[in-house]
């Protein structure tokens, strides 16, 4: 199956401006990363108040930056066997649980259900959260304070930067009554500049031509300022999001069922990903061989 690219998203990592010029904290630089323990060091500087009107330095951390950054994945290189049963996978998932359950700096699961961390930003009670680029527009309308991107922490064992990016596609059926005029469609909707400028007038996404997003929205004088960051993500330390290499993501979706378990103490990070890294494995399993089919 073949198609044209919609948009390529990076997830960056936001942050207030104002709480941090008020706290006295500089962001990191690419050149600069911060480590998970500094990273937390902030939050704590920038949790404040209580109840209702409590401010969190942190929102929900990036599993997948926690965990590749500390060297581990769902799965192994060639994609055939689960491996969340690695200490470096369970430690990195219990260290974002932490935020909430040890540290104090991120919302609880229950917090978050009442209002998400998007809205929390937006309305300053959260000084840092993962945003992804198609979020530019919805934060120029919605935030009233100063925002920027910053880089993802690195796991102090490591030293690496890790995080997902993705993007969704343009594609004509076959069976379309219309399949020059659909693909006609798609290729204007795809590499049109002035298609690809409304990405970037409305906030929607990176362009696809790279000349244009290195030029044309890199310069722009909307937030943030720190655009470069993204095109670092695409560039130099993105990922593809692990599900995305497998012939169905069956085996995700059960990771992925009870995992507000360990985000709220219930279970610890080992003792979960123990419970069910065998019929992860099953459903992998049944994965590979319904592709050899």
């Amino acid at each position: 199956m073949y198609g044209l690219p919609k948009d390529i998203s990076a997830f960056g990592l936001a942050y207030n401006k104002d709480m941090f010029d008020a706290a006295g904290i500089t962001a990191p630089t690419a050149d600069a990363p911060w480590t998970w323990d500094e990273y937390v060091a902030a939050a704590k500087k920038l949790t404040s108040g209580e109840g209702a009107d409590k401010v969190y330095g942190s929102g929900p951390y990036s599993l997948e930056a926690a965990v590749w950054s500390n060297g581990a994945d769902w799965l192994n290189a060639d994609h055939t066997e689960v491996t969340v049963t690695d200490p470096a996978f369970t430690e990195a998932l219990q260290w974002t649980a932490d935020l909430n359950l040890v540290e104090g700096v991120a919302p609880s699961p229950e917090e978050l259900s009442s209002q998400g961390d998007y809205d929390r930003f937006v309305s300053g009670k959260l000084a840092m959260t993962g945003v992804g680029t198609w979020a530019q527009g919805s934060l120029w309308n919605d935030a009233k304070f100063t925002w920027d991107i910053m880089p993802w922490p690195v796991s102090p064992k490591t030293g690496e930067e890790a995080i997902w990016y993705g993007g969704i596609g343009f594609a004509v059926a076959n069976g379309s009554k219309h399949q020059e005029a659909a693909s006609n469609l798609a290729a204007f909707l795809a590499f049109n500049e002035d298609a690809q400028r409304t990405n970037i007038e409305k906030g929607q996404a990176i362009p696809n031509l790279i000349d244009m997003a290195k030029d044309e929205w890199l310069t722009t004088d909307k937030p943030p300022a720190n655009k470069a960051e993204f095109i670092r993500i695409l560039e130099d330390y993105g990922r593809r999001a692990t599900q995305t290499y497998t012939f169905n993501s069956d085996w995700f979706t059960l990771f992925n069922s009870n995992l507000a378990s360990v985000q709220s103490g219930e279970q610890s990070a080992a003792d979960y990903a123990a419970s069910v890294q065998g019929e992860m494995q099953d459903l992998l399993d049944k994965g590979i061989a319904e592709q050899k089919k």
